[in-house]
């Protein structure tokens, strides 16, 4: 009977221990609606002292929308979060950002989970987008502001999470060359997009540094 009580006793400190040792996911930073720096400097902090310390690591970006605010602002963060990481260079395949459902506040959680941790949950949600007709949802003529970017990834973003979508992309070059290396780099950033939902058009009005202009445009 001792020898049954001993047993137990180190099977359940053992299980204890266990449990104890075993990798957690952990919440690293959290923030509200602000302004593109202060992203960026979020975003590299937590790259290089969180997700670089620890190589087998995958960061979770999970980001709530507020309440009563047009779906299409949902991805304001989104942009600004996928051109920070675009920036820095960093690995895309080590993080997840998570679409979760509106909360009362804008907030934006990052996770650092170790290899063997269980993934943090999070209350997700297909966002959508507000489209009644033809928009357009990036020109790089226009594109001039501080914020870093990766419009071809938010483009792809917001047609696969809107499949009835289609996507419409203009490129104004003269030259063939010039032309086909542009088209051959944009394809290539939205192959995460099937063909027969893309249609390129090219125009050829331009000179000078109006040429290498694109837009894309979302189709309803």
């Amino acid at each position: 009977m001792r020898r049954l009580l001993i047993l137990l006793t180190f099977l359940a400190a053992s299980t204890i221990a266990t449990a104890q040792d075993k990798p957690t996911a952990v919440m690293t930073d959290q923030f509200g609606k602000t302004g593109c720096e202060d992203v960026l400097a979020r975003i590299q902090y937590f790259d290089q002292f969180e997700i670089e310390k620890n190589p087998q690591a995958t960061g979770f970006i999970a980001i709530f929308p507020q309440n009563g605010t047009e779906k299409r602002t949902y991805y304001g963060i989104e942009w600004m979060i996928r051109g920070a990481l675009t920036y820095i260079r960093s690995p895309r395949d080590r993080y997840v950002i998570v679409h979760a459902k509106p909360a009362n506040e804008w907030r934006v959680e990052l996770w650092l989970v170790p290899p063997g941790a269980g993934r943090p949950t999070f209350p997700e949600a297909i966002w959508n987008y507000d489209l009644k007709k033809t928009k357009k949802y990036y020109d790089r003529n226009d594109s001039v502001g501080p914020c870093p970017e990766a419009p071809e990834e938010m483009f792809s973003v917001v047609l696969n999470e809107n499949p009835t979508f289609r996507g419409r992309i203009s490129i104004t070059e003269r030259s063939d060359r010039k032309y086909q290396k542009l088209l051959g780099e944009i394809k290539t950033k939205l192959a995460a997009i099937p063909a027969s939902r893309l249609r390129f058009f090219r125009r050829r009005d331009c000179s000078g540094a109006t040429c290498g202009r694109y837009q894309l445009w979302l189709v309803p």
